[in-house]
């Protein structure tokens, strides 16, 4: 028997997917629309509560259970929304421009980019030790790179 899959377009064959092929065609949903008439939000972005019962797949999701996949009628939920392509972590501030553009409009190695990028972000990560330390190894290896050149 034969199955419109509206998320990807094109009639298929469905079998039972395994829990890691559920889980691979959910992993960019937002928000469904279950097989069970059911409506789940997703907040995290980890395993996402999807466990099988019954031959079927379901999820624990913020606002209660939602049917993923039924072995009944052989369908996907409906995803309704999908996260953001590009989730940006809170301590990258592009608003005035990426760092990336004012590397390359002032001509910077990758060397002086990585340094700059790590000291602006340093404070805003949470990790400024660790970056301040890395940013040192990045000096000591420009240094070192430097002197191997001009000894060539």
């Amino acid at each position: 028997m034969e199955y419109l899959d509206e998320q990807i377009g094109k009639t298929e064959q469905l079998k039972t997917p395994t829990l890691k092929q559920v889980k691979e065609y959910f992993k960019n949903a937002k928000a469904v629309f279950g097989v069970d008439r059911t409506y789940a939000t997703f907040k995290f972005q980890d395993e996402r509560g999807i466990h099988e019962h019954n031959n079927s797949f379901w999820v624990f999701a913020e606002n209660g259970n939602c049917l993923l996949w039924s072995f009944n009628s052989k369908k996907y939920a409906k995803i309704i929304s999908c996260k953001d392509e590009l989730e940006t972590p809170k301590h990258y501030d592009n608003s005035k421009g990426t760092l990336y553009k004012v590397a390359t409009d002032r001509g910077w190695n990758s060397y002086l980019f990585d340094i700059v990028k790590r000291l602006e972000r340093a404070e805003k990560k949470g990790e400024f030790k660790t970056d301040l330390e890395k940013s040192i190894n990045v000096i000591k290896l420009w240094l070192q790179e430097n002197e191997n050149n001009r000894n060539a």
